[in-house]
């Protein structure tokens, strides 16, 4: 018999009885990834099959997203692969649910899409990721890059060595002033807002010299709404032409009312986590091929 996606999709949904949260997870994607496919009828059914935990609705996209990312950067192989698909599976939901979601849901599934995107693959998982596609050829629209062209890190070596490589320039944010103050201690001891104690722990300025773009000074806050601010400028006061930034694995996104100003949201994750993505390395990509990382 012929393989048929959709029906092989729709067998094994049927077989899913949703009477809790991780039935729910399990549901979700595949009937995510059937809407791709046509059919969308059983994707319609999850906001009636989640009300039994509507109120932890957030929180459980939140928790699956970080695992995810774990899963990203824990596996190697096929279990690779499967980490890859899971997130491609949750792009499609994303991409036909996002109008109906909390941003903070949005804001992690979208952390880990990202993630999906920039992991590394083995040949293992590449060659994986390759027969998905087949038995399962989504959309174009709805194709992460990484499983729409996977490719091992021996084929992307062989390409990036005739690309023209891309330094990076190394750089520190300075100490903190107060040395006696642990930072974890400031975040362990706000609620709510960020505090002006915070504030000033959080808040650094760093002076850096890229090539063809002389010095910059960068800037790094937290706002009221637990944004991460960035700032980048030159010494003329112009602004630097910025392709990519991104606080750890969380990308920003520029201002619209500022130029040279980037925002990391930070609202969607759990207090104690903030700490840890707040103080992840700033990754800055200049179109003029230099990348900064600042620590």
């Amino acid at each position: 018999m012929n393989w048929n996606p959709v029906h092989a999709l729709t067998e094994e949904l049927a077989g899913i009885s949703v009477t809790d949260e991780q039935a729910w997870l399990e549901y979700v994607p595949l009937a995510a990834r059937l809407a791709a496919l046509g059919e969308p009828e059983p994707l319609r059914r999850w906001p009636g099959l989640a009300r039994p935990f509507a109120d932890r609705l957030d929180a459980i996209l939140m928790e699956r997203s970080q695992e995810g990312i774990w899963d990203l950067q824990q596996s190697v192989g096929k279990d690779l692969a499967l980490a890859v698909i899971d997130a491609q599976d949750f792009s499609c939901f994303l991409n036909r649910e996002q109008s109906i979601l909390a941003q903070r849901a949005v804001s992690a599934l979208t952390a880990w899409i990202d993630e999906a995107e920039r992991t590394p693959l083995d040949e293992s998982a590449a060659a994986m990721l390759r027969m998905f596609l087949r038995r399962f050829p989504l959309p174009e629209d709805d194709r992460l890059a990484v499983v729409d062209a996977p490719m091992s890190l021996g084929q992307e070596g062989i390409i990036a060595a005739a690309a023209r490589p891309c330094p990076t320039i190394e750089a520190e944010w300075p100490p903190l002033s107060l040395p006696a103050v642990q930072l974890s201690e400031v975040y362990q001891l706000d609620a709510g807002r960020p505090s002006d104690r915070m504030k000033r722990c959080f808040g650094r300025d760093a002076v850096v010299e890229i090539p063809l773009l002389g010095k910059l000074a960068v800037s790094r806050r937290v706002d009221d709404h637990w944004r991460v601010v960035i700032d980048i400028d030159r010494e003329d006061g112009t602004v630097p032409d910025v392709e990519l930034l991104r606080l750890g694995r969380l990308p920003g996104q520029p201002a619209d009312d500022a130029p040279g100003r980037w925002l990391v949201d930070v609202r969607p994750w759990e207090h104690f986590q903030r700490e840890r993505l707040m103080e992840a390395p700033l990754v800055v990509g200049f179109r003029n091929g230099y990348r900064l990382r600042v620590k």
